[in-house]
């Protein structure tokens, strides 16, 4: 569409933007990379090491042992809630993207969203 469009370019740049931040978007819940990103903004979680013990009395059995501290937990969450935020708002970018917005009958305002009209 950007080397062979035959559309104009006015309303053709504004839609092959919309395009690429949905392809961006896309990008981001294949790779599921929010919680990478939420560390980015938010710090670092902890990653200490998975470890089980033995449950006294209860042969074969075994308990996961938690040795996170209060502030390590506290972080963890802080990370994990910042992640699904960018999550959830992008996954909300995406389709108001590929719904569209509302058109005036002005074309200066068309923002290049609504899927429907990207291949016209």
């Amino acid at each position: 569409m950007s080397e062979k469009g035959i559309e104009v370019a006015e309303t053709r740049n504004v839609k092959l933007i919309k395009m690429r931040r949905a392809l961006e978007l896309i990008k981001h819940k294949l790779d599921d990379d929010y919680v990478k990103r939420a560390e980015e903004q938010v710090g670092p979680m902890s990653y200490n090491p998975i470890r089980f013990e033995p449950v006294e009395g209860k042969e074969g059995l075994f308990s996961l042992v938690d040795d996170d501290t209060p502030a390590e937990k506290k972080q963890n969450l802080k990370v994990f809630k910042r992640a699904r935020d960018i999550e959830k708002r992008e996954w909300n970018e995406l389709w108001d993207i590929f719904k569209g917005t509302k058109l005036s009958k002005n074309w200066e305002d068309y923002d290049g969203s609504d899927m429907r009209g990207w291949w016209d």
